[in-house]
């Protein structure tokens, strides 16, 4: 009688990790929505861009101000870099959601976080982006403003990094306005 309890116990186990695997699979797979559309070029590009979407949260980048490298990676005036996600976000292009997210917080600090988000003040606009190699470069338009010297790493560090893991690479680019962001800062 106890073999046939181990057995029993084992089978609903397997069929447990079997539905878990199935709701992961499942989770993982594009969102398909019916098109009824008589336009047969439309339904065709509607198509492949839903093959193309994803839903995801996106990372983006703040900052824990004067912890020393606490919270995170050590960034210019003793802060913190801190990740938060988003709620999930269905997207053809992770990239561009992320800096369209980021920068349209218009808020000093997140939430009950207390993180500082040292893009609130600036009137900035994502453009396009690109990924060459292990590279990816991101191209904004805008006015950058900064509520002192501090805020030029933080802007640095929030952008790159947002870019970087939206992208996949360990490496990023900033244009503003055409030129390096760092151009940008510098004059600030």
């Amino acid at each position: 009688m106890k073999k046939l309890w181990i057995i029993l116990a084992i089978i609903i186990v397997l069929a447990a990790i079997g539905t878990g695997a199935w709701a992961l699979w499942q989770a993982n797979q594009p969102v398909k929505e019916e098109t009824k559309q008589t336009d047969t070029s439309k339904q065709s590009n509607d198509q492949t861009s839903q093959l193309n979407s994803v839903t995801k949260p996106l990372t983006l980048y703040y900052v824990a101000t004067e912890d020393n490298g606490i919270a995170g990676p050590m960034i210019g005036c003793g802060d913190s870099l801190v990740s938060r996600t988003t709620a999930p976000v269905t997207t053809t292009d992770i990239i561009k959601s992320s800096f369209e997210q980021l920068l349209s917080g218009k808020n000093q600090y997140i939430g009950q976080s207390g993180l500082y988000n040292a893009l609130y003040q600036s009137d900035l606009t994502y453009t396009s982006s690109t990924v060459a190699g292990d590279t990816v470069t991101i191209n904004l338009t805008g006015s950058l403003k900064l509520g002192g010297e501090c805020d030029s790493p933080r802007v640095e560090a929030q952008l790159e990094n947002t870019a970087k893991t939206a992208a996949g690479t360990t490496k990023a680019v900033i244009n503003l306005n055409g030129k390096p962001l760092s151009d940008s800062l510098s004059l600030k």
